[in-house]
């Protein structure tokens, strides 16, 4: 694990305290959640635009065609399988 320091305001450094005593969680694992979070979204919103600028082609399309026919078989009656 790596540590990494930052320099916060002071009303952002108590905004972590009160919601790190308030959800009963420290304050690393606090920013550490909010910062996956934020770089969960950024993630997000970068694949959008990379599927706005490069959308789907005929091959894609023709796989989605073919998941929309469902299963091949009948395993209706593999309920019981398990047990």
């Amino acid at each position: 694990m790596t540590l990494l320091s930052v320099r916060l305001d002071d009303e952002v450094s108590d905004e972590i305290d009160t919601w790190s005593h308030y959800l009963g969680v420290s304050r690393s694992d606090l920013v550490r959640d909010a910062l996956r979070h934020h770089l969960v979204t950024l993630t997000g919103e970068r694949d959008s635009e990379i599927w706005e600028e490069h959308p789907l082609d005929e091959n894609d399309l023709q796989l989605s065609d073919i998941a929309d026919l469902g299963p091949t078989e009948d395993w209706s009656d593999w309920h019981d399988a398990a047990g």
